[in-house]
């Protein structure tokens, strides 16, 4: 065999792994028709003093094809909770932060909840997303 047969064969393979990597990671990043609200995470210091303020992100993607209109946010910061409902609209792809600060008056390890809800929302199993948070 030829060396410039020997390179053809091997440029055309690499080439040709190269699409298939190309194609299939674009799989999981299909959007889902509709609106798909996904709690992606709650980021906050997981080790903290009583009485300390502790703030709380929480991010909101909408993995969908369709804009939100509105909103309904509930968080628990594991000692009782709170939230708001509001005409916020998320475009499809978008993610945003929303910060919720509370404070501890005793000592323990805490669950931490958020719940996202909204009008027409085609997938509900990824709305809800808890956390732990340690109180010295």
């Amino acid at each position: 065999m030829s060396l410039e047969l020997i390179k053809s064969r091997k440029v055309a393979l690499l080439l040709s792994m190269l699409l298939f990597v190309n194609l299939t990671s674009g799989i999981g990043l299909a959007r889902i028709s509709g609106i798909d609200l996904d709690i992606q995470d709650i980021k906050f210091n997981h080790n903290v003093e009583t009485n300390q303020t502790v703030n709380f992100e929480i991010f909101v993607k909408n993995k969908g094809t369709e804009a939100t209109q509105s909103l309904s946010l509930t968080f628990d910061s594991g000692t009782g909770g709170g939230g708001f409902a509001a005409p916020i609209i998320i475009e499809p792809g978008e993610t945003r932060v929303f910060t919720v600060g509370t404070n501890y008056r005793e000592s323990g390890k805490f669950i931490v909840k958020a719940i996202v809800n909204t009008a027409g929302d085609v997938n509900s199993e990824n709305n809800y997303k808890t956390a732990t948070i340690n109180v010295n």
